[in-house]
C-alpha cells in the first residue's frame, strides 16, 4: 500500500518511504501508462531539439528553447501524472532518469558547439553525468537497484 498523498508528496517534496512495489526489478514493465507517455514525448522532444538548434546560425533558436523547455517540464508533469493516478512502472523508473540524463547532454552539446557557456562549466556538468553514469553502472553491477 502506498502512503497517502499529500500536497507534499504530490509535489515531490516528500519521498519518505520505500518506492513503489509495480517500479522493483521482478516486475513487469507496463509500458502503456500516462506517466510513460509523457516520457516518451520527452524523449521525442530530444532529437527535435538537437535538429533546430544545429539548423539555427548561433544555437540560439526560439523553437528549440521551448522544446527544451517543456522536456524539462515534463520530469516533473511525468512523476505528478505517476502519483496522482498510481501508474508507477519499472519502466517509468528506468526511462526517466535516461531522458533526464540525455536532455543534460543534448544542452551541453550545443552550449559547447556554440560556446554559449564557459566550457569549463560544461566540462563540470558533463564530468558530473559521467561520474554518475559509472555510478550507476557499478551500482547495478554489485547487484543493487537503482
Amino acid at each position: 500500500m502506498s502512503p497517502p498523498i499529500t500536497k507534499r508528496r504530490l509535489f515531490g517534496l516528500d519521498r519518505s518511504g520505500p518506492p513503489p512495489v509495480a517500479t522493483g526489478p521482478d516486475q513487469p514493465l507496463h509500458p502503456w501508462t500516462i506517466p510513460n507517455a509523457i516520457g516518451f514525448a520527452r524523449a521525442a522532444l530530444i532529437p527535435i531539439i538537437l535538429v533546430l538548434e544545429y539548423g539555427s546560425r548561433h544555437g540560439t533558436d526560439a523553437t528549440a528553447g521551448v522544446c527544451f523547455f517543456f522536456a524539462g517540464g515534463g520530469d516533473y508533469l511525468d512523476g505528478i501524472s505517476a502519483r496522482l493516478t498510481g501508474q508507477y512502472s519499472r519502466l517509468g523508473a528506468t526511462l526517466d532518469p535516461i531522458i533526464d540524463r540525455l536532455l543534460v547532454l543534448a544542452g551541453v552539446a550545443v552550449c559547447w558547439s556554440y560556446e554559449l557557456l564557459p566550457r569549463w562549466a560544461l566540462a563540470i556538468v558533463l564530468t558530473r553525468e559521467l561520474v554518475m553514469l559509472a555510478a550507476g553502472h557499478a551500482w547495478l553491477r554489485r547487484g543493487f537497484a537503482i
